[in-house]
């Protein structure tokens, strides 16, 4: 069993040993790791291809823990440098935060479809980012309004751009539908700035951090 508390203890146990990560693999890896710690036995595999039913294209599953749950990650920088020992990170700047959001709502939707055809039991959403933009949930105007994650904002049901029409969505024009009702508590992860964000999604819904 690996339940939301479990993932909160992971997360602050990894974040003393690796408070920052050069990228999203690198954060992959660790925390897949760390979890192999807690649960020596599990099965733990990464990049896992899932075929959906209906002649959807395949998924790919970030981390899978056997039978347990499947993890999607999301890791999203701002330009920063930071120096751990003689250990440098250089992060880019990532931007398109509308963008970012959309993808993390889109990984709880394909979470939900793996639980709906019985792939696992549950999952987990967990974005880790040092951008106060995913956060503070800025505006309410805008054309992703629907997509902000902003701490003690909650999500539902059908979720669409303003104008889906605008030819820079591209391969993100589609609504995205949730089963479950998820509301967003954002929690600090280590004091270089990073702060994450992880729900839970469950047959019936879910429930945040």
């Amino acid at each position: 069993m690996l339940d939301i508390d479990d993932i909160g203890t992971i997360l602050t146990e990894l974040a003393r040993e690796r408070p920052v990560f050069h990228s999203e693999a690198d954060f992959q890896h660790a925390l897949a790791w760390k979890i192999h710690e807690k649960l020596p036995e599990a099965k733990i595999r990464l990049e896992v291809p899932m075929a959906m039913p209906g002649g959807k294209r395949r998924l790919h599953v970030d981390v899978l823990v056997g039978d347990i749950c499947a993890i999607e990650l999301k890791y999203k920088t701002k330009r920063s440098q930071y120096a751990l020992g003689e250990e440098r990170f250089d992060l880019q700047n990532h931007g398109a935060q509308d963008f970012g959001r959309y993808d993390y709502l889109k990984d709880i939707e394909r979470l939900e479809g793996l639980i709906s055809e019985g792939f696992c039991p549950f999952g987990y959403a967990i974005m880790l980012t040092n951008d106060d933009y995913y956060w503070k949930g800025k505006g309410s105007d805008t054309m992703d309004a629907a997509f902000r994650i902003g701490d003690g904002q909650t999500v539902r049901g059908t979720l669409q751009w303003a104008d889906s029409g605008r030819p820079w969505l591209k391969g993100r024009r589609e609504n995205i539908v949730l089963r479950g009702t998820y509301a967003f508590s954002w929690r600090d992860y280590s004091d270089l700035g990073f702060r994450y964000l992880v729900v839970e999604a469950r047959q019936a819904g879910a429930r945040d951090s």
